[in-house]
């Protein structure tokens, strides 16, 4: 028998962008059971977004879920994982845009052909066209992964075996939270160990919006955020998982070499080298060259390196559970 498919969608501050990715969803040739909506409190026109394409889709049931206060991804899906009546899950970030009408079946085939999957995820791509749009900051921001398809387990299109992700207790609120990411990589290594986690031949579009009001400080907190979440990995399962973890630890390597320069010139060049070789495209492509800033860029890249060095340090040393109320209401 064919799995059956709840899509759950988390809402935030995606009122540009929400419409789009529903009609994605909406237009899949595989059989959707029903979409739920969880909001997290949206401050801009998100819901009012979601009830208009409700009054106008009734093919598939969408539920609508509206939230008191806001409480990030863990909780939503958990929550819609709840709520939901079919056999599997998919999890969707509400700016993830399937870029045709099949990827939802090639998102569930995994799981056709072998019942021991219990979890398959897309390849996520980040397209030129919405990188474009972006101002300096924000287009910092999704450097690294402009124009490339990354196999990826984020949570950003992924299906789960409802009943193995119940058991495994869903998302883990108690380390993870909006405060902490990683709980994507946590929920996929749990589920390995009763059954199998495989990446798919779907496709997700990361169809982030632009905000014009992104500022250099918004890209510093995010680096914070992410180099915390991966401290947090780390302690949870280093040096269990070592060959995905190697590459965590090249800034902190990179930040004890350049010390040693000090000593001995030499050893400042790798740090030197290091932003043209972390963000080529910000050197290369003429929008972002061109920008006056660009100048700046390879100074605050090297400073990042101290700096998110210190925060994955910490996290990894010093951080317990999450610093978040996760009751649902």
């Amino acid at each position: 028998m064919k799995p059956t498919v709840s899509i759950i969608i988390p809402v935030y501050k995606v009122e540009r962008v929400l419409a789009d990715v529903l009609a994605s969803v909406y237009s899949q040739t595989y059989p959707i059971e029903e979409i739920i909506l969880v909001d997290n409190h949206s401050p801009d026109g998100s819901v009012a977004v979601a009830k208009r394409f409700v009054s106008t889709h009734k093919k598939i049931p969408i539920r609508i879920i509206e939230r008191k206060r806001t409480y990030g991804l863990c909780e939503s899906y958990n929550l819609g994982a709840k709520f939901a009546r079919t056999t599997h899950i998919v999890t969707i970030h509400s700016d993830g845009l399937l870029p045709t009408k099949y990827e939802l079946g090639k998102l569930i085939l995994p799981f056709i052909k072998d019942p021991t999957i219990v979890a398959a995820g897309p390849k996520l791509l980040h397209r030129m066209k919405e990188w474009l749009g972006y101002n300096f900051w924000q287009k910092c921001l999704f450097a690294g992964s402009v124009g490339k398809e990354i196999p990826s387990g984020n949570g950003k299109f992924d299906c789960f075996n409802r009943k193995e992700f119940l058991k495994a207790g869903g998302f883990d609120t108690k380390h993870f939270s909006h405060t902490l990411g990683s709980e994507d990589i946590d929920m996929h290594l749990r589920l390995r160990a009763v059954g199998r986690v495989v990446n798919s031949k779907a496709c997700v579009i990361h169809a982030h919006p632009a905000e014009q009001g992104y500022t250099m400080m918004n890209w510093i907190a995010r680096r914070k955020f992410l180099s915390l979440s991966y401290g947090r990995y780390l302690q949870l399962y280093f040096p269990g998982e070592w060959k995905r973890q190697i590459v965590f630890f090249i800034k902190p390597l990179l930040a004890l070499i350049s010390l040693l320069g000090f000593l001995y010139p030499l050893f400042f060049l790798p740090i030197f080298i290091f932003p043209f070789l972390y963000m080529p495209i910000m050197f290369r492509e003429p929008s972002a060259r061109s920008d006056p800033r660009i100048f700046l860029l390879p100074f605050i890249l090297i400073l990042l390196v101290f700096y998110e060095s210190f925060w994955m340090t910490y996290s990894f040393l010093f951080m317990r559970d999450a610093r978040y109320n996760t009751n649902i209401v």
